[in-house]
């Protein structure tokens, strides 16, 4: 029995549904990454905004209390993000751009920068 002909249409198919795979989780990976940089972003400008009267001061504390309810659920979406990444990195590493690697690696350390400058 030659089993030649199974055998590369198989692999074959591993390796279309395998890039097919990579290219949605790199969709899905870009997505969460640019809405997470956009939330950090914007709490960051919410934050760095001077406290000149009363009512500019409950933007920062609002800004602050936002930074505070929202430690835990932020950081457990950095995780999945940074593992998709990993991921595309491992499995189809041309599909990433220059400007996206970038973003990826310091979003991570902004999260970390805007925690620590609330404090």
């Amino acid at each position: 029995m030659k089993t030649e002909n199974l055998k590369h249409g198989l692999i074959n198919w591993v390796k279309v549904w395998k890039d097919a795979f990579a290219k949605d989780l790199h969709k899905k990976a870009k997505i969460s990454l640019g809405d997470l940089s956009d939330h950090i972003k914007g709490l960051k400008l919410k934050l760095d905004k001077p406290a000149k009267d009363i009512d500019s001061l409950g933007h920062v504390m609002a800004a602050l209390e936002e930074i505070r309810k929202n430690e835990s659920s932020i950081e457990m979406e950095l995780r999945p993000v940074k593992e998709m990444y990993s991921l595309i990195e491992f499995y189809l590493p041309e599909a990433l751009e220059k400007e996206e690697g970038e973003s990826k690696d310091i979003l991570d350390k902004g999260w970390k920068d805007l925690v620590t400058s609330g404090e």
